[in-house]
C-alpha cells in the first residue's frame, strides 16, 4: 500500500468519526491493521479513541497496554490531552500507560 493509500484511510476515519459512525471506524481498522503494520501506533491510538468513544474502556486501555508491552509508545500529551480517551482519565492502568510513554520520552530524548 501507498502513503496516498494511508492518508486515504486516515481521511475516510476521520469522515465516519465526524459523523458518529464509529462501528464503522473499527471495522475499517480492523480489515486495515494488517496492510498498515508499519503504522501500528497510529492504527492502535484510533482503535483505543474508538472504544472509549463507545464506552469500552477498559478494552481501550487493553489494546493501549498491549501495544506498550510491544514497544509501541506516544507523546504522553497525546493520551493526556485526546479529547476521545478522556473518560480514560484517572483510570490506573491508564496513568500508567502515561508514565511508561514519559519513559520512553525521556530516553527519546537523551
Amino acid at each position: 500500500m501507498s502513503h496516498q493509500s494511508f492518508i486515504d484511510l486516515q481521511q475516510q476515519i476521520i469522515d465516519f468519526t465526524i459523523e458518529g459512525k464509529y462501528k464503522a471506524v473499527q471495522q475499517l481498522l480492523n480489515e486495515k491493521e494488517s496492510e498498515f503494520a508499519e503504522k501500528v501506533d497510529q492504527m492502535v491510538f484510533w482503535k483505543a479513541c474508538v472504544l472509549a468513544s463507545l464506552g469500552q474502556k477498559s478494552e481501550a486501555v487493553q489494546v493501549l497496554e498491549e501495544a506498550v508491552d510491544n514497544g509501541v509508545w506516544w507523546h504522553p500529551d497525546l493520551l493526556k490531552k485526546s479529547a476521545d480517551l478522556y473518560s480514560l482519565q484517572g483510570d490506573r492502568r491508564f496513568n500508567k500507560i502515561i508514565e511508561r510513554c514519559e519513559q520512553m520520552d525521556a530516553l527519546k530524548l537523551r
